[in-house]
């Protein structure tokens, strides 16, 4: 019964190294975030790698989070798999407000050994969970109002700043914002301006800017900040909100 034991586990403890091996760092399939509650969100069925590690949580399955670590300050919260608490295949995973670096050797963000996998957001003075659903292509929308409005002004020509950093998770690729144009002579909302990640205020002419209207996805960048234009117009009233992200895993 011993070596039989011995047996099972020495297979377990190869097939998981194979696996490891058959994929590359920082792959990842599935294993996106649902919203559970104000306070729980869980982790859906999906595998990939974990600082050489292979994972998985089976299909039909799920791994829930209790978010203890909410107060009522605004921010993000991350999940992260425990590298060193998983008994891998299987995963332990927790969340934190410690932001995740970019590994470049292990491809993927990271917090030491823990591969981060997502994130949510705390809105200020409620110590819960901001609604949301998972769109596909690692894409999450804000269920509800609009997570909050990170721009308001009146256009005057230029490339002005829109200081989006707090509002949009480290690990994003692109943000989905909703905006509206307001016009003092006119009803109704407006098609209006350019907007741009913050990296190319000064080369502008060299990246096509985006033009949006009442919703859109925006490509960022490293800053996490975006630059915006539009025609000078003082009878107008910009407002934009983040309503979304896109992240890179």
């Amino acid at each position: 019964m011993k070596k039989l034991f011995l047996f099972i586990c020495l297979i377990l403890s190869v097939t998981a190294l194979v696996y490891a091996k058959s994929y590359k760092p920082g792959y990842i399939h599935r294993a996106y975030l649902e919203y559970v509650n104000e306070r729980t969100v869980a982790v859906t069925a999906g595998y990939g790698e974990c600082n050489g590690k292979y994972w998985k949580i089976d299909n039909g399955t799920e791994i829930r989070v209790r978010l203890d670590k909410l107060d009522s300050q605004e921010g993000f919260l991350y999940i992260y798999i425990d590298e060193s608490l998983s008994e891998f295949p299987a995963v332990k995973v927790y969340e934190s407000s410690f932001e995740p670096y970019w590994d470049k050797e292990k491809n993927g963000w990271y917090s030491h050994d823990d591969r981060c996998i997502g994130a949510v957001w705390s809105p200020k003075g409620k110590a819960i969970v901001q609604e949301f659903r998972y769109a596909g292509n690692d894409k999450y929308l804000i269920e509800g109002e609009p997570l909050e409005v990170i721009y308001s002004d009146s256009p005057d020509g230029e490339w002005q700043t829109v200081e989006s950093k707090r509002y949009i998770p480290l690990m994003s690729q692109s943000v989905f914002l909703w905006s509206i144009s307001t016009d003092e002579q006119a009803s109704g909302y407006h098609r209006f301006g350019l907007i741009a990640p913050m990296e190319y205020a000064r080369d502008v002419d060299l990246y096509e800017p985006l033009e949006f209207g009442e919703h859109e996805w925006v490509p960022v960048a490293e800053s996490r900040n975006l630059i915006w234009q539009g025609d000078d117009d003082p009878r107008k009233t910009v407002e934009i909100a983040v309503m979304g992200w896109q992240l890179k895993r």
